[in-house]
């Protein structure tokens, strides 16, 4: 039998692991009624809040929850894709289910690594080679970001507004953190700027 060989840098690995937030967990509204439909009710137990838990299959939780959907809706209706002039924005209706995974995989992201965070010894932390400047959470949120660089063809980023159910890197990214008070809170965003806006569309 091979030996496992040990990781050199465990945190530097959970950090990485941390940028891939478990984005396919918080479902979209469709998700949902597969769940249910599929009597897979224990999955949910792991995504639902308190208010959730609660209220379960109430009035009241319903229309809480297409109100905090239509937030995540009319947030990335709003992002004007650019580089394809001044007539095409990112379909909220399409896209949500995956601007919702995307939302939610990052918060279950960040807590984790914090749980793990606070169970390092306070010296536990390695200095990244020319990233001395960025805390751990700047980092983890650089991470994030960087996972969605990349270029497509004007063709490609037209489909995918067109008929994707994923919204364009960009606007993963954007719309993402500028939901995030944490992310806001990391890097001195000023309250009211396109990253720390007041209202903030959450879900899960």
């Amino acid at each position: 039998m091979k030996e496992r060989r040990k990781l050199e840098n465990p945190e530097k690995t959970r950090r990485q692991a941390g940028a891939t937030p478990p984005r396919n967990e918080p479902a979209g509204s469709d998700e949902i009624v597969d769940c249910i439909d599929r009597q897979a009710v224990m999955r949910l137990w792991t995504v639902l809040t308190a208010w959730q838990l609660e209220a379960v299959g109430t009035e009241k939780t319903l229309v809480e929850y297409e109100q905090r959907v239509q937030c995540i809706v009319e947030q990335y209706s709003q992002y004007n894709v650019t580089q394809l002039g001044d007539n095409f924005t990112v379909n909220g209706i399409n896209t949500q289910g995956e601007n919702i995974a995307d939302n939610g995989g990052l918060r279950e992201a960040l807590r984790a690594y914090r749980k793990f965070r606070a169970r390092q010894d306070e010296h536990h932390d390695k200095i990244l080679p020319g990233l001395a400047q960025f805390s751990p959470e700047q980092l983890f949120f650089l991470g994030f970001a960087h996972m969605w660089c990349g270029n497509s063809t004007r063709g490609a980023l037209k489909s995918r507004v067109v008929d994707g159910v994923h919204s364009p890197n960009r606007y993963r990214v954007i719309g993402t953190l500028s939901n995030s008070v944490e992310f806001s809170e990391a890097w001195n965003c000023p309250p009211g700027s396109p990253m720390n806006p007041e209202k903030k569309c959450v879900l899960w």
